[in-house]
């Protein structure tokens, strides 16, 4: 187990090694020192959330982001269902070891609540008190006894005698999942309010048992109002917990500004309400901003973009789709029309990608319609296969299915190529309208909006190859565009969004 905890002299003299170099108003811009906290943090956070022990370029991500003056880091025992602890311990154990690091200097966050992954086989065999099942994959509990015994699990993973910092994980999951008792909403908040004092009072209790030095909340409703099913009474819950609650994390980028503009069931902006209770904030997803239905637009271009402009890509595509015409005549050549005509209930791949092809921008918006498209396509399939009797008719089936798998393989990179050209016009607008965010890749220009002000201290993104992290550090040490630019950028960006690409995709 590694020794220690974050320590403010040790933070001051990480930054000063990390960054020499720079000048003051570059470390200025890229470390903050939250009044409530009393020790100094970078402004850019490595979130763990995909992240995976298993991924070479995630352990070598995380290592430049350590080596570069990143001292925070967020993870959960649910993030990659407890690869992520592991890809933390194993680059903090090798740095210390190298002695390039010191445990001191780094700000380590954990999560509970969530129960997904390898600790489903706690619940199973522990049957831990109060915990509610929120999908077929997931439970939740925020019973102050589960969440202790998770947070000595994640100790271990992690190899740390002790944590920073220990948040709730999106405890208005049990509002929006319906696990709670079928009552009025008011009810339910109300039972919501009691689960979640009672959880942050064991937490002040490891507070003052010595295994954190803080704790707080992360949710993606704390600036909703008062009236919403789902709002959490924050004001309330900081009235009834500990000196020791110092940290909130919330959604927190270009398009989503609920948290600073919009007032909150704490009956003001939720930006206000944390810089009076003096507690550090932390942006979540600051470059993945959802829509009111669900919808997600990635806030950033390809980092190493395909040097020929995608050409490679439109050529295989196009070489894979004359395969596919080719292998579905060959088949209606063998059976037939009086066996087998395609139809829309057995619809043939190439009609339905050209009917598609270019409505799906990222690989997130593709693999929500494969959801659909494939069983489609399978059902098609499974006809064919029960109408294929001779060697070749089976042979062609069979490749007809490899060529589909090739086909769907290679529009999924498609799809995310053809976000980053779309992305290429709110990159050019952001550059026009403002003079600090001109040349800058769109990842940087999302990412200096929302530090050019007070809150969130913190943005917290996932940074999962080398390359990414060093274009976002040299981000944070740029100058961010003034503060009174923010509410244009805001509704230049929502009105793009909704003309090229309508729902966020």
């Amino acid at each position: 187990m590694i020794q220690g905890a974050a320590d403010p002299s040790a933070a001051e003299e990480y930054f000063e090694r990390t960054l020499a170099g720079l000048s003051t108003q570059e470390i200025e811009r890229f470390t903050r020192l939250p009044p409530g906290l009393g020790l100094r943090v970078s402004r850019l956070g490595f979130g763990s959330y995909r992240v995976s022990s298993a991924r070479k370029s995630h352990f070598d991500a995380l290592r430049e982001a350590l080596l570069k003056g990143v001292n925070v880091i967020d993870v959960a025992s649910n993030f990659s269902f407890g690869a992520a602890e592991e890809l933390v311990a194993a680059v903090m154990s090798d740095l210390i070891a190298l002695g390039r690091l010191k445990r001191e200097e780094i700000v380590v966050l954990g999560k509970a609540g969530l129960i997904q992954g390898r600790s489903l086989k706690f619940v199973e065999a522990n049957r831990p008190d109060d915990f509610r099942k929120i999908s077929n994959l997931a439970y939740y509990s925020l019973h102050p006894d589960y969440l202790e015994r998770q947070f000595h699990a994640d100790r271990q993973r992690l190899r740390l005698e002790k944590l920073d910092g220990y948040l709730l994980q999106n405890p208005e999951i049990l509002l929006s999942s319906g696990a709670l008792p079928d009552e009025s909403p008011q009810v339910r908040r109300e039972i919501l309010r009691e689960k979640t004092t009672a959880a942050l009072n064991r937490l002040e209790d490891l507070c003052s048992r010595g295994f954190i030095n803080f704790y707080g909340i992360c949710s993606e409703t704390l600036h909703y109002p008062a009236d919403h099913p789902e709002s959490l009474p924050l004001e309330d819950i900081l009235r009834e917990t500990g000196p020791g609650f110092r940290v909130l994390q919330f959604p927190a980028n270009l398009l989503e500004t609920d948290y600073k503009f919009n007032r909150s069931s704490s009956g003001g902006p939720l930006a206000e309400l944390a810089r009076r209770e003096r507690l550090w904030t932390m942006g979540l997803r600051p470059l993945n901003a959802r829509d009111s239905d669900g919808g997600l637009l990635r806030l950033a271009r390809l980092v190493n973009a395909p040097l020929d402009e995608g050409a490679g890509i439109i050529a295989e595509l196009n070489r894979l789709l004359g395969a596919l015409q080719d292998d579905e005549k060959r088949l209606l050549d063998f059976l037939g029309e009086e066996r087998f005509q395609f139809s829309p209930r057995t619809p043939p791949l190439s009609k339905i990608f050209l009917s598609n092809r270019d409505e799906f921008v990222g690989d997130e918006s593709l693999s929500k319609a494969l959801a659909i498209i494939q069983p489609q396509v399978q059902k098609t399939v499974n006809r064919l296969f029960l109408l294929a009797r001779t060697r070749e008719e089976k042979y062609a089936l069979e490749k007809y299915g490899h060529d589909c798998n090739q086909l769907i393989g290679v529009w999924k990179r498609y799809s995310v190529f053809l976000r980053h050209e779309r992305l290429r016009g709110l990159e050019e607008a952001l550059g026009r309208a403002s003079p600090s965010l001109s040349g800058k890749p769109l990842a940087a220009q999302a990412l200096l909006f929302l530090l050019a002000a007070q809150t969130p201290d913190t943005a917290l993104v996932g940074m999962r190859r080398v390359s990414y992290a060093r274009q976002l550090i040299e981000a944070c040490r740029s100058e961010p565009p003034p503060e009174n630019e923010q509410w244009p950028l805001n509704s230049l960006a929502l009105d793009w969004a909704e003309k090229n690409l309508g729902k966020f995709h």
